[in-house]
């Protein structure tokens, strides 16, 4: 599983935005809000509810992305609404409720819980309880407003490693060899690393990072935006990473195997993970 910590610098004599202890689970994606009082919504859309407002250099946490939105965490200190009638002792009684982002039955639903959750209650309003809102909601931010903060090295101790030849990409008969000029260049045009793929307009599109973990196929291809993924683990049921798009002659050679993979990311519409291209691979030694 990636880690994100370390220090991020705000720029410009503001002051760094530190990350330490802040763990992004696979799937949720750290972003960093690029302007003031940028209004959060009930849904990904400018004609829904406003629920909130981030600030500049506020960290948000993405669960997804869809078109030019994304679907966040609520920050913390967030409420929502629930009615009265489906709670008892601060637990949902229903078999599940719905959320709300204000004290009626036409405001939008941001969120369900299922029977037992606890909520945190804040306040009423008539037959509607404000509460803490829960992970289980989601608020939306026009992807305009946000960029991707580059995930940092690795503090894990450094292990031994078997290092390969970098990755040619798929339509190329040879590897690519990087040059000292390389890293001065900005990154590749997305629409000749992913083709197939419908990107979302962030900030931060193909990007440098490290990926560790199991090789594995993807398994069935309806759906999926590669042949490959990273899962975290060598088990049936770990949890997908990333996933890996690349030279399949190469990569089929390396089912099981664990390692790292350094490559640009990218982010898909409606995918919930992101898509790396591998340009070097560092393998593990087998057990």
């Amino acid at each position: 599983m990636r880690r994100w910590h370390g220090v991020l610098n705000a720029g410009n004599g503001a002051a760094a935005v530190c990350l330490l202890g802040m763990a992004a689970q696979a799937g949720e994606v750290p972003v960093q809000v690029t302007s003031d009082r940028v209004n959060l919504r009930a849904r990904p859309g400018t004609h829904y509810e406003v629920v909130g407002q981030a600030k500049f250099q506020q960290i948000l946490f993405v669960k997804t992305f869809s078109e030019s939105w994304a679907e966040i965490f609520p920050p913390e200190a967030s409420t929502a609404w629930v009615h009265r009638d489906y709670l008892v002792k601060e637990r949902v009684k229903a078999t599940e409720l719905n959320v709300r982002a204000g004290p009626s039955l036409h405001y939008s639903i941001i969120g369900k819980l299922p029977r037992g959750s606890r909520v945190e209650v804040q306040g009423e309003e008539g037959e509607w309880l404000k509460i803490i809102a829960p992970p289980a909601c989601s608020y939306w931010i026009k992807t305009d407003f946000i960029r991707r903060i580059k995930e940092s090295a690795s503090s894990d101790p450094p292990e031994k490693k078997e290092p390969i030849a970098e990755m040619p990409r798929e339509a190329d008969s040879e590897p690519v060899v990087a040059e000292p000029s390389v890293a001065n260049l900005p990154p590749p045009d997305p629409a000749a690393q992913v083709p197939h793929l419908e990107l979302v307009p962030l900030a931060g599109q193909g990007e440098m990072g490290d990926f560790t973990g199991t090789l594995r196929y993807a398994g069935s291809l309806i759906g999926r935006p590669a042949k490959f993924r990273l899962v975290d683990g060598g088990s049936n049921r770990a949890k997908t990473v990333c996933h890996v798009h690349g030279n399949s002659d190469q990569l089929k050679k390396l089912i099981g195997r664990d390692m790292t993979i350094e490559g640009r990311e990218y982010w898909a519409r409606d995918v919930k993970l992101s898509i790396v291209v591998p340009e070097r691979i560092v393998l593990k030694p087998k057990p």
